[in-house]
């Protein structure tokens, strides 16, 4: 596969890739995503929680990187569709949201009205390896 680096980050992109991709090189980009949802008790505020992490490689590495956000918060369902195996909620700030659950019998231990804690994590991954030897 050929990747050609355009848009705003051309001009910068494509001069990075010439000092750190070399011709044969692969280059590996991981999209990873996953909820978590957890049975809250009531009591207590509504709220919302965001961390960021960010690592590169050390210098002297092949060149790579990774950056990830956790989105925490307590949310109220307020649909449950056993068909699609989803559930709706609302945030604390009164977004709602649909998460698919893998699990359908998770389904049957909530009821529209039921606070959880729901974690949504989402990361991406870059790192070159080089070419494979001939």
């Amino acid at each position: 596969m050929q990747v050609m680096v355009t848009g705003g980050a051309g001009f910068v992109g494509s001069h990075l890739v010439d000092a750190l991709v070399r011709r044969g090189d692969h280059v590996v980009v991981q999209y990873t995503e996953s909820v978590a949802l957890r049975l809250k008790k009531p009591g207590g505020p509504p709220h919302a929680t965001v961390e960021q992490e960010v690592a590169r490689a050390e210098p002297g590495q092949m060149p790579g990187a990774e950056a990830a956000q956790v989105v925490t918060a307590t949310a109220k369902i307020v649909q449950i569709n056993r068909r699609d195996q989803t559930a709706t909620l609302v945030g604390p700030r009164g977004k709602r949201f649909t998460v698919k659950v893998k699990d359908p019998t998770i389904l049957d231990r909530v009821r529209v009205g039921d606070r959880v804690q729901a974690t949504y994590r989402e990361s991406l991954a870059i790192s070159v390896q080089p070419a494979p030897t001939q």
